[in-house]
């Protein structure tokens, strides 16, 4: 069982890397190619890797970095966790997929889309795609843990609670289709146990080695998201606020996202109570896409995910999506994928090849 004050024992230390990073912060130096200072190359010669890594950054420092799901992540691989390297530099950077923040102990403040926030211990932050930011940890008592999310799990992973219109549904839904988002949401959950547990728990998932842990990240990730709306559904808050208009597009599509194999643009319509045409024009002016894009999108999106997480039968996932034709389903999967289905499912590890 793990034991919080334990586990927080252990990781509170510097390491190498930080310890190189502290140097330099603490004594002003610049942080280009500070490598190359014998004092910082005598603290990073203690770990070949920490030397790596830090070339790595102290040779790559731009104003703003832009990070994808494409270099981030492997195609079975849908969580990322990691604790963030204290004294690190201090660089405004934006990827198109989620990260929640959350501070296990110490606190930090962080620059978001212009917006300066503190960040205590037992605070979440959840940043949505494309929004620019930049957290200031420079303390030894500050940790907290990033969990770095593709964009396509929410809608499959918690449709019934994005069908709702409460603050945290609507913060997915207008990062997935709009791009004036909610930046981000921060959510106080205090010393609740259940919560740091659950979050040190992930970061021992992550540690192992074993070919079951992208899978193990995923579930436990879930599991946390739930115990957060179940148990602190109200300590969200936002800085903005949806117009009416912007609430009723949010509804359509997490009534999409809900029905997205059965949908068609005549029931949208009629349950909303828009002509076909003008509906079809504000979902193209909301999220840049036409309706049919914004279907087809959700179904191989889904069908990538059971292909990776099920031994559902290929003829038997075209038609859970809500598609018949198979001879186009094939010829479009390899257009996006770049593969077929079955070499596609091959090439990537899943739980149902491991024994």
């Amino acid at each position: 069982m793990i034991v919080f004050e334990d586990a927080v024992k252990e990781m509170l230390p510097l390491t190498v890397l930080e310890r190189a990073f502290q140097y330099v912060y603490e004594n002003r130096l610049p942080y280009e190619h500070a490598d190359e200072i014998p004092e910082v190359k005598a603290i990073l010669s203690a770990d070949s890797n920490a030397e790596r890594i830090a070339s790595s950054i102290f040779n790559r420092l731009p104003s703003t970095q832009q990070l994808t799901e494409a270099t981030m992540f492997r195609p079975d691989t849908d969580v990322l966790v990691s604790c963030h390297i204290r004294y690190h530099p201090a660089i405004e950077h934006c990827h198109d997929f989620f990260e929640i923040q959350y501070v296990l102990t110490g606190s930090f403040r962080q620059d978001i889309a212009g917006q300066e926030i503190q960040m205590n211990a037992g605070d979440f932050c959840f940043i949505a795609p494309n929004v620019p930011h930049n957290p200031y940890v420079f303390s030894n008592d500050c940790l907290f843990v990033n969990l770095l999310i593709r964009k396509g799990i929410f809608p499959h992973a918690f449709l019934n609670i994005l069908s709702s219109s409460d603050l945290i549904s609507n913060f997915f839904m207008r990062a997935l289709y709009s791009e004036k988002s909610n930046p981000f949401l921060v959510n106080h959950t205090g010393g609740d146990e259940n919560i740091r547990l659950l979050i040190l728990r992930l970061i021992e998932t992550q540690k192992s080695l074993s070919s079951y842990v992208p899978y193990l990240i995923r579930a436990q990730f879930e599991e946390l998201f739930l115990y957060i709306l179940k148990d602190h559904s109200r300590d969200f808050y936002s800085m903005t606020s949806s117009s009416r208009s912007q609430q009723k597009i949010l509804d359509i599509l997490s009534y999409i996202e809900a029905n997205y194999n059965t949908v068609s643009l005549s029931v949208l319509s009629e349950k909303f109570n828009y002509n076909k045409s003008y509906l079809s024009r504000i979902l193209q002016s909301y999220t840049g896409k036409s309706f049919s894009d914004i279907i087809s999108d959700l179904r191989f999106e889904h069908a990538r995910n059971l292909l990776l997480t099920t031994d559902q039968n290929i003829e038997d996932i075209i038609l859970n999506i809500g598609y018949t034709d198979r001879t186009w389903f094939y010829r479009e999967f390899k257009r996006r994928y770049g593969t077929t289905p079955a070499k596609y499912r091959r090439q990537n590890t899943s739980v149902w090849g491991n024994g």
